[in-house]
């Protein structure tokens, strides 16, 4: 089942990825009203709603798609920083010259979508406290916890795992597009 259901899904993607592949204009001659440096939370958005609006977009990225295990089991998250599939390596110096030098580990990922494929794929709702604070430190009200809460359940969450009778009453969105589940059990027998 899953060597038919993979190679179903690898033909699937070899036809779209071909069909895009011939709509694209020539890359030796072709103009473009913007280029988008990277693929990322920033670039990614930018280049789509560029795209969106008519303009012609040239969408650049260092790395590649990449979907597998360490990408989409939830908590992972160690592993995907580490896969050598999209790891960049970076260490940062914050230190100047003469000074006992500390490098300091800055995951980042050469993948479509940047280091946001670093996930460990958790949703965690803030602490009414936490957002509350940044209502009143920035003096704008649109961080309240009740006003967070309800863009949250109006907007963002697509909840699965809590009946909604009860979930709607606790401020938990049902038509949003973050779809909000447990992870499958099979998960923790076979990873992979």
């Amino acid at each position: 089942m899953r060597l038919t259901l993979a190679a179903g899904i690898g033909a699937a993607f070899l036809k779209t990825a071909t069909a895009a592949l011939e709509a694209c204009p020539s890359l030796t001659s072709a103009e473009y009203d913007y280029i988008v440096v990277g693929a990322g939370a920033g670039g990614g958005p930018l280049a789509a709603r560029l795209a969106l609006n008519g303009y012609k977009v040239l969408l650049m990225d260092a790395g590649h798609d990449v979907f597998n295990v360490n990408t989409t089991v939830p908590v992972y998250l160690a592993r995907s920083n580490e896969d050598p599939q999209m790891a960049l390596d970076y260490e940062v110096q914050h230190y100047p010259s003469g000074q006992p030098q500390v490098k300091k580990w800055y995951p980042r990922a050469a993948a479509i979508g940047g280091s946001t494929v670093h996930n460990a794929l958790i949703h965690l709702r803030n602490h009414d406290y936490d957002l509350d604070t940044l209502s009143t430190r920035f003096k704008d009200s649109s961080w309240s916890a009740s006003n967070m809460r309800k863009y949250l359940s109006e907007k963002i969450e697509r909840n699965q795992y809590i009946p909604s009778f009860l979930g709607k009453a606790l401020s938990y969105g049902y038509d949003g597009w973050l779809w909000t589940n447990f992870p499958p059990i099979n998960l923790l027998l076979s990873p992979s």
